[in-house]
C-alpha cells in the first residue's frame, strides 16, 4: 500500500497539476496544432515531475509544492530550457579528467 501511495505523491499528483498549469497555458494561448497539444502536455507533465520531486526534496510546504508544481506545468518547456543553459553554463566550468593531478 504504500509503495501505490508513494507513486500518488511522487508521480501522478505533480503530474495532474502540471497538466492543469498547462490547461491554463492552452485557455490563454490556445493549443495550435495537435502535434503542439502533444508535446505541451507531455513536457509539462514531466517537468511537473522534477519539480515536484525538488519541490519535495526542500521540504517546501505542501500548499506552496502544489503552487510551484502548477506554475512549472504552465511555464513548461520554457522553464525546461532555461535549466537546460544554466545546467550547460556549470558544466562548462567543471574541472576535466586528470584536473586534479599535479604535472
Amino acid at each position: 500500500m504504500e509503495r501505490y501511495r508513494t507513486i500518488l505523491e511522487f508521480l501522478l499528483l505533480p503530474t495532474a497539476l502540471a497538466v492543469a498549469g498547462f490547461a491554463v497555458r492552452l485557455a490563454r494561448f490556445g493549443a495550435g496544432t495537435w502535434k503542439q497539444l502533444a508535446s505541451g502536455l507531455v513536457v509539462s507533465a514531466f517537468v511537473g515531475v522534477l519539480v515536484g520531486l525538488g519541490a519535495a526534496e526542500a521540504n517546501l510546504p505542501p500548499k506552496l509544492q502544489y503552487a510551484v508544481i502548477s506554475l512549472s506545468g504552465y511555464f513548461g518547456g520554457v522553464l525546461l530550457d532555461a535549466f537546460q543553459a544554466r545546467v550547460l553554463k556549470a558544466v562548462k566550468y567543471l574541472p576535466g579528467p586528470g584536473a586534479d593531478q599535479q604535472e
